[in-house]
């Protein structure tokens, strides 16, 4: 009997020594990921409250949820609850509630390269002295890390799309047109619709005189002047060169790589487009080799819902 207890006591004191030796004193839990997005673009959707629920609930499954309140937004998974209590630079304050715990944790965005950053979200907890609930704290621990490396795959996913972060699809393209004729006008105010017509027609009217051919869609660039002047440039890609004279030019095209979005809608649209072209470029440090310049697919004379236009936005790069 002596003996049995012996045996009982030594597998006791084996339990307990090997709980101290592998779960440490203060346990520390992280979880990171890899963004593929700019550090810029991933700090405006962490740090902005508002974006949270958009890319918390990305790809959606059963076990997510978002619960608003009056001053702050709870977030739930797995039966754990998610409050952000503080927003720092390049880094928020995430308390998360597991059972009758309540954790606080870091989540901090570390850069990496131009088009990738780190985002890692860590906290610590001290072990308890007594085993059984060492252990407990440990399972518990790995419970909420899972939970918390759900959470940034969802955010990953949400990030590797340009359309949540900037607004717009931005593909990246060559041109197949390379010969175009060009012409440009002076205005004195901001061109209309009725304007940029006006100027293709007359590319079209010069280009069916010299028995060439339009290749493909027309494409325009408009470029602020002094005194509140606007210079606009049309051109038409043609089957090949013709004479050009004082109104009319040929220009050649390389087919080199640009940055393409196509956006359904008015001018308002189209510049709300271009300013988040420009928003991606300073965010990947991008810089265009030439004018950028606006594509017309649908004909906005025929068509005169603004809604419904379609045009396309081409920025040269490297």
């Amino acid at each position: 009997m002596k003996r049995f207890f012996l045996l009982i006591l030594i597998a006791l004191s084996i339990f307990t020594v090997s709980t101290y030796i592998f779960i440490p004193g203060t346990i520390q839990i992280t979880s990171s990921s890899v963004m593929q997005a700019s550090e810029n673009g991933t700090e405006r959707i962490i740090m902005n409250k508002e974006t949270w629920s958009s890319w918390w609930n990305y790809n959606l499954k059963d076990s997510l949820s978002k619960v608003p309140t009056k001053n702050l937004v709870n977030y739930s998974l797995n039966g754990d609850s998610f409050e952000i209590t503080e927003l720092l630079y390049k880094a928020a304050k995430i308390n998360i509630k597991h059972n009758s715990q309540s954790l606080s944790t870091k989540m901090i965005l570390v850069p990496l390269n131009v088009d990738s950053t780190g985002v890692q979200w860590s906290y610590t907890i001290k072990s308890s002295l007594n085993p059984f609930e060492r252990i407990s704290q440990y399972l518990d621990a790995s419970k909420v890390k899972n939970n918390m490396d759900q959470v940034l795959v969802h955010l990953k996913d949400y990030l590797q799309r340009d359309e949540n972060i900037y607004g717009i699809h931005i593909t990246r393209e060559s041109t197949k047109d390379t010969t175009l004729v060009l012409t440009k006008v002076i205005l004195a105010n901001q061109p209309t619709t009725k304007d940029i017509y006006n100027a293709i027609n007359q590319l079209q009217q010069f280009a069916k005189s010299n028995n060439t051919i339009p290749t493909g869609n027309p494409i325009y660039h408009i470029d602020p002047k002094e005194n509140n002047k606007f210079q606009l440039m049309c051109a038409l890609p043609i089957s090949h060169p013709i004479k050009p004279n004082a109104q009319f030019s040929n220009i050649s095209m390389v087919k080199g790589s640009f940055m393409v979005t196509e956006v359904i809608g008015g001018e308002a649209t189209l510049n709300n487009a271009a300013k988040k072209m420009q928003q991606y470029f300073d965010d990947y440090h991008r810089v265009t080799m030439a004018i950028n310049f606006t594509m017309l697919v649908s004909d906005r004379m025929y068509q005169t819902d603004t809604s419904k236009w379609i045009s396309r936005l081409y920025y040269p790069v490297y």
